[in-house]
């Protein structure tokens, strides 16, 4: 609504006042005088409502100078009451809306936390297969599979998992390759030119990430010392664009878009190399 409208002034002031009895404009104005006069003698006076009623007389003033009807203000009051009673259940439907989606997102916490949970504990399961002794119990003479997969798992591991796991330990397979070798499997194309007298030296460690993604550390070795010369990470993200590229297609490797590429791998078959890795952590 237009706040300069009379229409809409004289609404909003007929709303804070006592019942009118005008029946046009002109007994109106002698009712906001009248008004504004009792105002006035209130202590102290209530200048507030004073001010309102004088802006009244000059909206009525407006109205009378536009020849409006006293039946336009009030089809245009009965017409901003309808539209405000549509906004009202506009906004309860919203509020409903709103309850309703944090109700479901509250449940999908729920189920979230449970999901979790059963995936901690299957992962748990995983590390060394041992069942509850309550089901070789159950089972009585029958030999359970899992249990003698678990006996030749704990008699052939060096570590226990799940005392590594307790540890806070990761399984984070690491591998170790020469750049040589990463371009003759032409899983790298070329290093940054500024580095090449250094490429028949170089290693690469490749350590999966748990989030996704694989963490790079170049090595120059010299002799027996070996020194870090650059660590890269490529993100789930840009392995995920790797996997859309074209075959083999070329995708330079830095770990920021201002600074130069340290070398340029193709996409196909460091991808492969990567999931390689990643497997090697079942």
């Amino acid at each position: 609504e237009d706040a300069d409208n009379p229409r809409a002034k004289l609404e909003g002031l007929f709303r804070d006042v006592d019942l009118l009895e005008a029946k046009d404009f002109d007994e109106m104005k002698e009712e906001f005088e009248r008004r504004r006069t009792a105002y006035k003698t209130f202590s102290p006076p209530n200048y507030e409502m004073m001010h309102r009623l004088q802006d009244g007389l000059r909206m009525i003033d407006e109205l009378i100078n536009v020849e409006a009807l006293p039946a336009d203000v009030l089809e245009f009051m009965g017409t901003s009451l309808v539209q405000r009673q549509r906004h009202r259940k506009y906004l309860q439907q919203v509020e409903t809306g709103l309850k309703k989606i944090e109700a479901r997102k509250e449940a999908y916490s729920q189920e979230l936390k449970m999901s979790i949970n059963e995936y901690k504990q299957a992962l748990s399961f995983s590390l060394d297969l041992g069942l509850p002794d309550i089901f070789q119990k159950m089972a009585g003479a029958t030999q359970l599979k899992f249990t003698s997969i678990h006996r030749t798992m704990k008699t052939r591991r060096a570590f226990d998992p799940k005392k590594m796991q307790a540890l806070g330990c990761d399984f984070a397979p690491i591998e170790t390759f020469s750049v040589l070798d990463l371009k003759k499997k032409k899983v790298i194309d070329r290093v940054h030119p500024r580095f090449v007298p250094l490429e028949k030296k170089m290693k690469i460690t490749f350590r999966a990430l748990n989030a996704g993604g694989v963490e790079m550390v170049v090595n120059v070795t010299q002799g027996s010392s070996q020194n870090a010369l650059k660590t890269l990470i490529v993100t789930e993200e840009t392995l995920t664009e790797m996997r859309r590229a074209e075959k083999n297609e070329q995708v330079p490797l830095r770990n920021s878009p201002n600074e130069e590429p340290f070398l340029h791998c193709l996409s196909t078959n460091f991808v492969s190399l990567v999931m390689e890795l990643s497997k090697q952590s079942a």
